[in-house]
């Protein structure tokens, strides 16, 4: 079973990297997201094919999760990351330059190895009300910082990187309250009061991720949101498991040091190819990866050029 979780995984990370390759591309050439974008994107056949895609990729993704150990198929949700940057640089013509490159490595290889620290080394254990509150309570705040870095970013890199690290902050809290119920579940039945919060707050993620998911999209590349997700959602689960839940009760200071340096390695692969990447968007951050005139000027100066050229040869 494990050969076919690796296949469903692998076809999975393929159904992401399409997906959000369609999305992106409809996204960007939407000239708002207000509600009345919203609803544009909703009739676009290449958005719904995106989340199509995207809810495909969701559910292989799943079932390969059913069918084999955590730490052989998280990883293997990163090559989303490297397809998409693929097919991005094929539709746009453009070639990733050496430092997009070893950021997509840094990427995957930092989440890869705190994934698999975190599988070897975490336990589940029985959640308390008082642990299952305090959860709620870190997204709420979470939130409302999240809310006022977005309120004070404008434009260019930072905030296509605030509205990525919202979107993974916002699914990574799902992730965690979406477990936290279902364990809440098998101990005390659907009695909970603990059960009704929970739906509403992942409801209420689920609108605002989607939405600054989309925001990600019109603001970068579908590579750099495909990072800044398979980065930050896990890290962001996994560190409230550890932190919150107590589910590693038994972690080596050493192993802590392993997840702490993997992390910011991935984190640093993210903040690295929204810098040099050649497709960056931004007043901050021109595009030179095409060999048109930079300015004006050099149009101008090539104009004159090509002017005395044909002078010359007239002349001869």
């Amino acid at each position: 079973m494990t050969w076919v979780a690796v296949l469903l995984a692998v076809s999975g990370a393929c159904c992401y990297a399409f997906g959000a390759r369609h999305q992106n591309t409809a996204v960007r050439g939407t000239a708002d997201l207000t509600v009345r974008g919203l609803l544009r994107l909703v009739r676009d056949r290449g958005w719904l094919t995106g989340l199509l895609l995207l809810a495909a990729g969701t559910g292989l993704h799943v079932t390969a999760v059913a069918l084999a150990p955590l730490t052989v198929v998280q990883p293997i949700g990163a090559l989303a990351l490297a397809l998409t940057a693929v097919l991005h640089a094929r539709a746009r013509g453009i070639r990733l330059n050496r430092a997009s490159i070893a950021a997509i490595v840094a990427c995957i290889g930092g989440v890869a190895t705190f994934v698999g620290l975190a599988a070897g080394s975490v336990r589940p254990q029985a959640v308390t009300t008082a642990e299952a509150l305090r959860v709620l309570a870190l997204m709420g705040a979470a939130a409302v910082l999240l809310a006022a870095v977005l309120a004070v970013t404008r434009a260019g890199r930072a905030r296509a990187l605030a509205h990525i690290a919202a979107t993974g902050v916002a699914f990574g809290f799902v992730a965690t309250v979406t477990r936290v119920a279902t364990q809440r579940v098998r101990e005390d039945g659907f009695t909970d009061p603990f059960l009704v919060l929970s739906a509403v707050a992942i409801i209420v993620a689920l609108l605002a991720g989607g939405w600054c998911l989309q925001r990600a999209h019109a603001d970068g590349p579908p590579d750099l949101v495909v990072a800044g997700l398979t980065v930050i959602d896990p890290l962001v689960a996994v560190a409230l498991g550890i932190t919150v839940l107590g589910e590693a009760p038994y972690l080596r200071p050493a192993a802590l040091a392993a997840l702490a340096v993997s992390a910011v390695l991935a984190a640093g692969g993210v903040a690295v190819l929204a810098r040099h990447h050649p497709d960056a968007t931004g007043p901050d951050e021109p595009d030179r990866s095409r060999t048109e005139p930079r300015t004006d000027r050099d149009a101008v100066a090539y104009g004159r050029r090509g002017t005395e050229t044909y002078e010359l040869r007239s002349s001869l």
